[in-house]
């Protein structure tokens, strides 16, 4: 629409309408002339932003339709559950193998106990290896060791002297001291020799009771002293193979030993060893 033909319809709607307006001078009839002008201006303008705008929306001029933001949303965490794991088998413990040592003397004797009080049970026989699966002190301070084959124990470390000693005698020994049995058939000869100043020396003969233990049942001879220099002969008679003989006395450190003299029934040899009555 042209600005002139605007102003015609507005004269004209003033017209319709009766109204008259008068001026004093041209100039007072220009500035109306004018704002009317300016409004038909605004007007025309107006209609045109509305008609040049899009259906359905409605922005304001000069203003910035907002901007929507979108916030990412942090992905979710799935948890995936886990398989279960089947309980583990622990294995069972290993056997205790027990120790390898060599015994090199065959004639290594086997006790019934991890001392030399025990009664001995056999002897090794052999030379080679030996598994120890247990091992003690005794109160001497000796390291036993108990064989796997379950024959008995055995002396690990070197033991000390023993107090006496006992073996066949021949007939050259040197004896200070005697005993004579009175039978005369099957008389077996028997040498003690003392390591150490011996007191309170028995002899005789030794009986097992059911304590299973020995008892000198019967006193043979007895000596005050008993030493090195002065060996002991003692001529016996064996009756059997459990005939046993049996020699005690005070050590050099005031302690009472006991010792059992019998005759092997492997190999006839003659078995020293200590007791416990």
């Amino acid at each position: 629409m042209s600005i002139a033909r605007s102003a015609g319809y507005f004269q004209n709607f003033l017209g319709d309408n009766g109204a008259s307006i008068r001026y004093d001078n041209d100039e007072e009839r220009r500035i109306p002339m004018k704002r009317l002008i300016c409004t038909i201006l605004a007007l025309s303008l107006l209609l045109c932003a509305c008609t040049a705008a899009p259906a359905g929306t409605s922005t304001p001029a000069g203003t910035t339709a907002p901007t929507e933001t979108t916030t990412p949303t942090a992905p979710t965490e799935t948890t995936i559950p886990s398989e279960p794991v089947p309980p583990t088998e622990s294995a069972p413990p290993a056997a205790d193998t027990g120790t390898t040592i060599r015994i090199e003397d065959p004639e290594t004797m086997i006790y019934a106990g991890p001392a030399f009080v025990y009664e001995v049970t056999a002897l090794v026989e052999e030379a080679g290896a030996y598994t120890i699966v247990e091992e003690a002190t005794d109160a001497d301070g000796n390291t036993w060791g108990r064989l796997k084959s379950g024959l008995g124990w055995v002396c690990l470390t070197e033991p000390a002297l023993a107090p006496i000693y006992a073996d066949y005698a021949p007939e050259d020994f040197n004896a200070w001291h005697a005993y004579w049995s009175d039978e005369t058939d099957h008389i077996t000869a028997i040498g003690f020799t003392p390591a150490e100043k011996l007191t309170n020396v028995k002899f005789g003969l030794l009986d097992w009771f059911e304590t299973e233990s020995w008892q000198m049942s019967e006193v043979l001879y007895t000596m005050d002293e008993l030493d090195p220099d002065r060996a002991f002969l003692a001529q016996v008679v064996f009756w059997g193979d459990m005939t046993t003989y049996g020699i005690s006395f005070t050590d050099a450190e005031g302690e009472a030993r006991h010792y059992a003299v019998s005759i092997s029934g492997k190999d006839g040899s003659l078995v020293c060893r200590e007791y416990l009555p």
